[in-house]
């Protein structure tokens, strides 16, 4: 997979002019609360004593997937986190190249995920959490016909059927090679459970980011990860994440 990347990262880099080809299609999907549970406006900033959230924490966090599997050695081999609640996150992700080129590659490599689980506490008393904005981004190589697909999936395992799922694709629907730098943002709401007590718990926040590959012509290359040019990388496979807080809905 290596050599691969470097291969496709030299021809890449010579085909940048025509990145502009490539087409963007953006599509949106949220599992909603009932309608006792939906979420109402929070109140103006200027309502807040305190900035909300300063005293939270990540009490834990791993990782599982295909993209970063639980026996591969745990966090900092699959993917490395800095950040929190407040400030924002963000996940570097290693090795996390998605290809398909006909019958070249396994089809195990066509389609990777990789979801992170956080365990949030500190909480303040009578205050809620929210992913706001969650932004990705990586290096495409598309030939005429293919395609790369991304899924992100935000939910807290307090209520799991409270799900928030966006797809964007990138397709090359040109005549010749082409590539494109993938930086791409993307807004998710899942409130977390209602913190019941000062520095108690949140809740866990699960957060699936999926990258599925489809060639051209049945022989087409299609590749996101990495860019890599002459040892140093250009373009790391990472999200960032910010939050927002609010005081709990009654």
């Amino acid at each position: 997979m290596f050599i691969l990347r470097k291969i496709i990262c030299a021809l890449a880099a010579t085909r940048l002019s025509a990145a502009l080809e490539l087409v963007e299609a953006t599509t949106t999907s949220v599992s909603l609360p009932t309608a006792s549970e939906s979420p109402s406006e929070p109140p103006p900033a200027s309502d807040s004593p305190y900035s909300p959230g300063s005293n939270s924490s990540i009490a834990s966090i791993s990782f599982s997937g295909n993209g970063c599997p639980q026996n591969g050695g745990g966090v900092g081999r699959f993917a490395n986190y800095t950040g929190n609640l407040v400030d924002g996150q963000e996940i570097v992700y290693h090795n996390f190249t998605a290809v398909q080129q006909g019958a070249a590659f396994p089809p195990t490599g066509r389609t990777l995920n990789c979801q992170m689980h956080l365990s949030v506490t500190g909480g303040d008393m009578g205050w809620q959490v929210s992913p706001d904005v969650v932004s990705y981004g990586g290096f495409a190589v598309l030939d005429p016909e293919s395609a790369v697909s991304f899924f992100v999936t935000t939910f807290w395992s307090q209520d799991a059927s409270y799900t928030f799922t966006s797809q964007t694709t990138l397709s090359n629907p040109g005549d010749t090679r082409a590539s494109r730098f993938v930086g791409t943002s993307v807004r998710s709401e899942v409130w977390s459970p209602c913190v019941t007590s000062d520095g108690g718990a949140v809740g866990i926040f699960n957060m699936n980011f999926r990258v599925s590959t489809v060639g051209g012509g049945g022989t087409g290359l299609a590749y996101f990860g990495p860019l890599e040019l002459m040892g140093r990388e250009v373009a790391l496979v990472k999200e960032q994440i910010t939050y927002k807080w609010r005081r709990c809905q009654r």
